[in-house]
């Protein structure tokens, strides 16, 4: 039975059931569009070509094999970035009398998934994991949910500090190519980032910080803090913006509701700097300047046309008065 590297039977598909146990999110790179996942890859087919009676060798009811010596089929999971493999050398594949063949492959993989960051740090991302053939198609290696299951074994599972699994959903499909029908299995992973880290570190914070910059108003004009304390306010609201850019990915395609936030409290302190420069230079004027005649006539025009008339035309004081 050595070097059975060829199919279980030409012209017939190898019926293969697989799936896999979800045992942790390792870490979850929105920056990079990834995720590392630990995962028990669990696989089952049937190779009569293995097949014995058991009564003629010794009731022996299992045997393992290497997974190099026999025909084992290709299914890869397709947004694979990278993968070690745990233990790879003490694998084997387990075989019952009636050729059914089953092997169980514990591997860290980093897969790719494209995440939607709206709504960070409240933001929710399902990503897709395909499983499949690599080289053959449904003709010669046809695959389905193992046990009939509707999604991955999540009984080990352990939970990640930063994201919430929702849901693992698995559906089959099949996909018309010009050089045949090829079959996977599409493996959908609902994630939710849990915020109380964000809102506690990050946003709590910034609120604070947009509160404090509203006090400037109230700081008297003599006390010379007003423009130190402005530009100390829209300095920290600049810092959280880049921390917040260093967690996210570099696109165009959507502009997080946070950023938003911060560019929006960044405009807006930058508006209080410029509203301290005018107050000051109203407060301590440097030269003393006569308002002009033409702008005297139309502040007491506007001023008619606000009030209908109400108030009289008396003479507007200089700047000097």
């Amino acid at each position: 039975v050595s070097h059975l590297q060829v199919l279980v039977s030409p012209g017939e598909p190898c019926i293969t059931e697989y799936s896999f146990a979800l045992n942790q999110i390792i870490s979850v790179n929105i920056v990079e569009m990834s995720l590392d996942l630990l995962i028990w890859s669990r696989m089952r087919w049937r190779d009569e070509r293995l097949s014995w009676d058991p009564a003629e060798y010794g009731g022996e009811t299992s045997v393992a094999f290497e997974v190099d010596k026999i025909f084992v089929p290709d299914v890869v999971i397709y947004e694979t970035l990278w993968m070690r493999e745990v233990g790879s050398r003490y694998m084997r594949v387990l075989v019952s009398p009636d050729g059914t063949c089953q092997w169980f492959n514990p591997r860290v993989i980093r897969a790719s998934c494209s995440f939607h960051i709206r709504n960070y740090p409240f933001d929710r991302h399902q990503c897709v994991l395909t499983a499949g053939s690599w080289g053959f198609s449904a003709r010669d290696v046809d695959i389905h949910p193992l046990d009939n299951a509707t999604g991955a074994d999540l009984g080990n599972f352990e939970p990640n500090g930063l994201f919430e699994l929702e849901s693992v959903e698995v559906e089959r499909l099949e996909t018309e190519y010009a050089t045949g029908t090829y079959s996977s299995l599409l493996f959908r992973l609902s994630i939710r980032r849990m915020a109380v880290y964000y809102v506690v570190y990050l946003l709590t914070p910034t609120y604070i910080i947009c509160l404090l910059g509203s006090c400037v108003f109230f700081l008297p004009a003599e006390s010379g803090e007003k423009m130190g304390f402005s530009i100390t306010i829209l300095l920290a609201l600049t810092v959280n913006l880049l921390l917040v850019m260093e967690k996210l990915p570099e696109t165009s395609n959507t502009v997080p509701v946070v950023s938003a936030f911060f560019v929006l409290s960044i405009g807006m302190s930058a508006g209080v700097v410029l509203l301290n420069v005018l107050t000051l230079n109203l407060a301590h004027p440097l030269h003393l300047t006569p308002c002009p005649g033409w702008v005297r006539d139309g502040v007491r025009r506007v001023s008619r046309l606000v009030t209908f008339g109400a108030c009289g035309g008396g003479r507007l004081p200089s700047l000097s008065e």
